[in-house]
């Protein structure tokens, strides 16, 4: 399953928030549903995790066009 421009623009809100030091816990849900979205297991941190998902996600869609 891909994620949609919608769930991408959702992770950068997260992220964002995280970074301006307002809210951790949405990047921690996120992080949660993705990896249930997407059939992941994974130990990293969950921003690493996130901005890991990102860049393959840009990765790949741009390889696709």
């Amino acid at each position: 399953k891909a994620l949609t421009d919608k769930e991408v623009n959702l992770i950068k809100d997260c992220l964002r928030m995280q970074a301006d030091h307002t809210n951790s816990k949405p990047v921690l849900m996120m992080t949660e549903k993705v990896k249930e979205k997407l059939n992941i297991e994974s130990d990293m941190r969950p921003t690493q995790f996130l901005y890991t998902i990102l860049r393959d996600h840009t990765f790949y869609t741009t390889r696709e066009q």
